[in-house]
């Protein structure tokens, strides 16, 4: 209902460069199988060799993954059993019998032949495998096992699959219950124009609030496993927001960590995001287009372009009531670039000086302040 083209537009963030060769290859891919419920057609983009368009429409819904960082990954210590080195301790002393599996793969040759590899893999049950301790920047042998709620299965494939059959946002979310494996956010539109965001996967439900945190490597034998998963409905999501618009930039979507206390809420779901400084400046710049409507694709381009740097937008004005307050401070021989700085318009373009000085500055000062406080853990 905001653009000028009657027509709703979804735009999402791979994080990917550009490598060659590259990460996506696109896709069309026209698919009837056995009669079944209808061909399907279907274009975007997807991993080389991948069955399915990761991220594309078929002409009644899109879908596009992104970054998520719902927190679905725990590690522990582990603490062998006194009495039977091959046992591992739980809360109360209880001792918990580990197995051990064999796996193989192969590893390419230079001369194009392959050679097998095999090792042996020790689980713990209701946790996962111990990680090869040769691979970890431990100063002593210590035993970690990592929990991880992806390695069920099915994994994520099924859900794309449903993704790419669905015709309503009701189909959609329906193929998302189905998925895991990842922490991802999925930005949805269809040709009903409709819009909505998921961040859904299986989050564990665990208590966050007690003396082991699980942003934390925790000792095995006292925190309590999971409690389950929590329901699909108490997972971030948004369906057609009255402002016509949504954005998530790798924010914060519950509101967890604005306390700077992410384990004390009702429901932990993550505990690292991004600043915010790119959501705030696309709700600046989204907010007054949604307002006024009639939004152009070139004006939806120019936001998805943008290089407002919020982070001067903070810092600029400081730097300007400081030099009034102090000009002594300022020497001669910078004072063409404080100009250059506070007269700059804050946007970081490739080509703008203004912004190499001030986050070559930026790097300087935040290693001055914060440095000497992480001596020795950096």
């Amino acid at each position: 209902s905001k653009m000028a083209s009657g027509i709703g537009v979804l735009e999402s963030d791979t994080h990917q460069g550009l490598p060659i060769p590259g990460a996506y290859v696109m896709m069309h891919l026209i698919s009837n199988r056995n009669g079944g419920d209808g061909t399907q057609d279907i274009i975007g983009s997807a991993f080389p060799g991948a069955p399915s368009v990761v991220f594309g429409h078929n002409g009644n819904v899109a879908w596009a993954p992104t970054i998520g960082f719902v927190d679905i990954t725990d590690f522990y210590v582990e603490f062998s059993d006194p009495q039977d080195r091959t046992r591992v301790l739980r809360p109360g002393g209880v001792s918990l019998a580990t197995t051990e599996r064999p796996e193989s793969f192969k590893v390419r040759r230079d001369d194009g032949t392959f050679r097998y590899v095999s090792t042996t893999v020790r689980d713990i049950p209701g946790h996962g495998p111990i990680l090869p301790a040769e691979l970890l920047p431990l100063p002593a042998p210590i035993k970690i096992s990592v929990r991880w709620a992806g390695s069920e299965l099915p994994g994520p494939t099924a859900a794309v699959f449903e993704l790419s059959k669905s015709k309503t946002m009701e189909d959609l979310f329906a193929a998302l219950r189905g998925f895991r494996g990842g922490t991802i956010g999925f930005g949805l539109g269809t040709s009903e124009n409709r819009i909505a965001y998921s961040a859904w996967t299986k989050l564990p439900k665990r208590d966050a609030s007690g003396e082991f945190p699980p942003w934390f490597i925790m000792p095995a034998d006292t925190v309590d496993p999971w409690d389950g998963y929590v329901p699909m409905e108490q997972i971030p999501f948004l369906i057609d927001p009255p402002e016509g618009f949504m954005r998530s930039a790798n924010n914060d979507l519950a509101g967890n960590t604005l306390d700077n206390k992410p384990g004390n809420d009702p429901i932990y779901y993550g505990f690292s995001y991004s600043l915010g400084y790119r959501c705030q400046r696309l709700d600046d710049l989204l907010r007054p287009l949604a307002a006024r409507g009639d939004i152009t694709m070139a004006e939806l381009e120019q936001v998805q372009v943008d290089r407002g740097s919020l982070f001067a937008a903070q810092l600029v004005p400081v730097f300007k009531n400081a030099a009034q307050r102090r000009p002594d401070l300022l020497p001669a021989d910078l004072k063409p670039f404080f100009d250059a700085v506070t007269n700059w318009n804050q946007l970081a373009d490739r080509d703008s000086y203004e912004a190499t000085i001030f986050y070559t500055w930026a790097a300087q000062f935040v290693a001055n302040m914060y440095l000497d406080e992480t001596e020795g853990f950096v």
